[in-house]
């Protein structure tokens, strides 16, 4: 259970950005109000916020607050770009601007979170750092579309360069800038970034596995490789051939390729890595034992856990 002051600052954010987008131009906040239907759990805003609180120095709340609702609005850009190249129509049950308003409002919508996201970076001399981030979002992005056009072979290292680029990599600057932002030494900085990248890592595994063996597998029907399909690819003949056959004969074979990615093993193996980067999340965390509030972080790492079960 989240406490009743992150949960009091978690709406304080989404209220923020609920008034950043008040405009004269209907259409434009028609058009923003649709995008942040799809808003999920403000994880990202939530570790910035429990990064920020640790440590002895005095807490700067309002800059707090500027960097999560910064985060919130990057993954959200990200989450609208994502929804025009998958051509997704609903996401948590609500039309995507893509599909409630077409793919060109949807691009220039994604960015102009992105605007405010630079702006706030600005305001909080975090330029640098936010311009590093999305370079890496767009070159994981760009290498994920890439493989998809030709093709590729699915393969595990790939696979995983890719999402340190994303989920991992937007978490882990969460942790980093609320730490920042608390003041706290460059090697604590360092080892909550790490915590955040595998606790990132770890719910990206989590999705994948939850998306692939799920009755629509839809991730799987729109040729996004996963580590459960990675795995199974270099382990099994027959998946390596269905996998040819699929893009064919997709509805035909998709039942026979799932069976056989599970035979493989592939749930195992992702399950079994999800225990992994968990370990080093613990680890990293138990590095900072000594810092007050890490407790709130360790918390975090139980309920992404029970999630899997």
């Amino acid at each position: 259970m989240l406490s009743n002051t992150l949960k009091k600052e978690l709406d304080n954010v989404s209220r923020s950005i609920q008034e950043m987008i008040l405009t004269k131009e209907l259409v434009v906040q028609r058009t923003l109000t649709t995008a942040l239907g799809t808003k999920g759990k403000r994880i990202r805003a939530g570790l910035v916020l429990l990064a920020g609180a640790l440590g002895s120095h005095k807490k700067d709340r309002k800059k707090l607050r500027k960097a999560a609702i910064m985060v919130e609005l990057l993954h959200l850009a990200s989450l609208v770009h994502d929804d025009i190249l998958d051509d997704e129509q609903f996401r948590r049950n609500k039309k995507t601007v893509n599909a409630a308003q077409g793919e060109g409002v949807a691009l220039f919508a994604g960015n102009y979170f992105i605007s405010h996201v630079f702006q706030l970076a600005y305001r909080l001399n975090f330029e640098q750092q936010v311009t590093n981030v999305v370079l890496k979002m767009c070159s994981s992005e760009l290498n994920q579309l890439n493989n998809k056009k030709i093709r590729l072979a699915p393969s595990l290292l790939p696979y995983l360069r890719i999402n340190a680029g994303k989920t991992a990599l937007l978490l882990s600057c969460s942790c980093q800038f609320g730490a920042s932002l608390a003041k706290l030494k460059p090697k604590e900085i360092f080892l909550l970034g790490k915590y955040g990248f595998y606790l990132g890592l770890a719910y990206q595994l989590q999705d994948d596995l939850q998306d692939l063996f799920c009755k629509e597998a839809s991730d799987l029907s729109r040729s996004q490789i996963t580590l459960p399909f990675a795995y199974a690819h270099s382990k099994s003949k027959r998946v390596r051939l269905l996998f040819k056959l699929f893009y064919q004969q997709p509805d035909i074979v998709k039942e026979e390729l799932l069976m056989e990615i599970e035979a493989a093993g592939a749930k195992e193996f992702t399950l079994g890595l999800i225990q992994k980067t968990f370990a080093k999340a613990v680890d990293s965390l138990r590095k900072l034992a000594y810092l007050a509030g890490i407790e709130d972080l360790e918390h975090v790492l139980a309920m992404l856990k029970k999630r899997i079960g």
